[in-house]
């Protein structure tokens, strides 16, 4: 299965725009039967050090009872994932 992702400015509860161009995030591959999934990809954006960022991860909608997701260009995908980042050398509070 491919699945799509991107950096967004703001955490996960809030989201925000697309860090970078939307077309510079490969698609993910997932393997043994959709649970694992490695890419790697340079985003050309400064990061501003105040504001928080996360990972999303993207997937079409499958029933059209799914809210899509406003923020990607694809206008019927949801949010099947999504992880906060911390800034390096930070430990997370949890």
């Amino acid at each position: 299965m491919l699945l799509h992702w991107y950096v967004s400015a703001g955490g996960c509860d809030g989201g925000g725009s697309i860090v970078g161009k939307e077309s510079g995030y490969p698609a993910l591959r997932t393997v043994e039967g959709g649970t694992k999934a490695e890419v790697s990809a340079t985003v050309r954006a400064w990061p501003n050090p105040t504001e928080r960022y996360a990972i999303q991860v993207i997937a079409p909608v499958p029933a059209p009872s799914l809210k899509a997701d406003p923020k990607t260009a694809a206008s019927k995908t949801r949010v099947i994932a999504c992880g906060d980042l911390e800034p390096a050398g930070v430990t997370p509070s949890n």
